[in-house]
């Protein structure tokens, strides 16, 4: 399911908001389906990220959120 990730990526670097948004709900479904398989440690880390996320959005920080989506969640899910 790692193509969810990139696939997220490349649409908001490539600066395409509405086909991005699209992609990031299914990113966000799949971490939803995903969280109950996760320790208490790796959940404390993601909501941290989510936060950060969040707040990237906010500021339409399109690239640095592609950077988290791209790198940082993917490796949270493969410790």
């Amino acid at each position: 399911m790692s193509d969810i990730f990139l696939q997220t990526a490349h649409l908001m670097r490539q600066g395409k908001v509405a086909a991005s948004n699209q992609s990031l709900g299914q990113l966000f479904r799949y971490l939803s389906e995903l969280s109950p398989t996760l320790s208490q440690e790796k959940l404390q880390l993601l909501n941290k990220i989510l936060v950060v996320m969040e707040q990237a959005k906010q500021l339409h920080d399109w690239l640095y959120l592609a950077d988290i989506i791209e790198y940082e969640l993917p490796q949270l899910m493969n410790e």
